[in-house]
């Protein structure tokens, strides 16, 4: 493992009114005491505020990342299609449904629809269209685009609240295509060229950027920008996790108040990360990249003599000729992770408490969905490339049921009430049970 220099905080702040000054100093470390830095921010993320890191309406279901939604499936494979719509071809938005409204983004626009009949209730048209999925808090809808731009809007109607990007702060001319998270009093969302932003999310104003170009004290050894997508993974405790780059993969740990990262891990060559941080119930940190499937310990901060993650273990789900494109899912201390080697893999500790494959499931064809677990009867589901919507107890791998939609899966699947909802790459977006 590569190490870098760590900066270990010693922080107070000051607040005048809806703006701070935080100072920090670096702690000693092999090239002697670094300065005093002060950073201003034109407002302070109150991460004192109450949050609830499983509030739902967002991508994989939380956001912890860990694609649990608190719901059961349909017991048997699902035979009767409620309704469907034809959103266009190439469909990457995963669908959201919060309080029985779906939401979900499409090569035109972002879209509202009720989850029971399928009645369009809005739609918003986005240059580029939208690859992202919604993130929901109260009556406001946070998405980012294919022109570049993220957007709050008011889930009634899909009027606009207020836009980000585009402006001199952002390097770059990229689409958004990782999903937004707020929380505290911000929204943050990975957009341009190596960066990570936190805007108000009252005002959609600049609160703080983290730019790998700019940061001294971690080398990211090439890991330019946030894996495209890469959607931001929020812990109670005001940590935010993210992945950068998509060959040479490291993963970051930034402090929301600061916007400074408190550690990193580095990747081997080729062994980018292609989805989003999950975290336990315990806080352990999981990735899935090329290379296997890792697991950290998210209280780790490092110290003088030794400032780096340390891996509780990586177990090897697959090999370099097979890349691991899918979010991994944690749930009761279980891990799952789908590959492009056909396989979907079970991580759970033995008796020792070593992390170890607890059982394999053969899908016939590489899995690019993202799963979610419904909580409520133990299930998992996932689509496959080859079109299968495949459901699986979660604990023994048994198969529970199978469904051909007849064309590639690529989004999450998300279930609510007993109905299952489905993207597929052809644009169709079905309700069934």
């Amino acid at each position: 493992m590569n190490k870098t220099l760590l900066l270990s905080l010693c922080c107070t702040a000051t607040v005048f009114g809806a703006t701070g000054e935080i100072s920090f100093k670096p702690a000693h470390n092999a090239s002697g005491d670094l300065p005093l830095v002060t950073r201003h921010f034109p407002k302070l993320i109150d991460t004192t505020l109450p949050y609830d890191a499983l509030q739902g309406g967002c991508y994989r279901g939380n956001l912890k990342r860990n694609g649990v939604l608190h719901t059961a499936g349909p017991e048997s494979e699902p035979t009767q299609k409620v309704w469907s719509i034809e959103l266009g071809e190439k469909q990457r938005s995963s669908p959201v449904v919060f309080n029985s409204v779906l939401y979900i983004g499409s090569r035109t626009g972002m879209h509202a629809f009720d989850a029971t009949t399928g009645e369009e209730k809005w739609t918003v048209s986005i240059q580029g269209g939208v690859e992202a999925s919604a993130c929901i808090e109260n009556d406001i809808l946070y998405i980012g685009g294919n022109d570049g731009i993220l957007r709050a809007l008011r889930i009634a109607d899909g009027s606009e609240v207020w836009t980000f990007g585009r402006g001199e702060e952002v390097k770059g001319n990229r689409k958004i295509v990782n999903s937004a998270a707020v929380a505290f009093n911000a929204v943050f969302i990975g957009l341009g060229e190596n960066s990570l932003f936190a805007v108000d999310k009252e005002t959609g104003t600049l609160i703080w950027t983290f730019d790998t170009d700019n940061v001294s004290h971690i080398d990211f050894l090439g890991a330019r920008g946030m894996s495209d997508r890469c959607s931001p993974t929020i812990s109670p405790d005001g940590m935010l996790y993210t992945n950068f780059g998509s060959r040479w993969g490291r993963t970051a740990k930034i402090d929301i108040a600061t916007s400074l990262s408190q550690a990193s891990f580095f990747q081997h060559n080729d062994a980018g990360y292609f989805d989003c941080v999950a975290l336990s119930e315990s806080n352990v940190i999981q990735c899935v990249s090329s290379r296997g499937l890792y697991f950290y310990d998210s209280a780790q901060k490092g110290n003088s003599i030794d400032p780096f993650w340390t891996e509780k273990v990586v177990v090897n789900v697959g090999t370099n000729d097979f890349r691991q494109n899918s979010a991994p899912s944690t749930w009761k201390n279980y891990t799952w992770a789908g590959t492009d080697n056909h396989n979907l893999y079970c991580v759970a500790p033995d008796e020792k408490g070593t992390n170890g494959i607890a059982w394999t499931y053969n899908a016939k064809s590489a899995i690019n969905s993202a799963a979610c677990i419904t909580s409520e009867d133990s299930r998992i589901l996932f689509g496959t490339n080859a079109g299968m919507l495949i459901s699986l107890d979660a604990f023994t791998g048994t198969e529970q049921w199978t469904y051909d939609y007849g064309t590639s899966i690529r989004t999450m699947p998300w279930v609510d009430a007993g109905m299952v909802y489905i993207a597929t790459d052809n644009g169709t977006l079905s309700c069934m049970k």
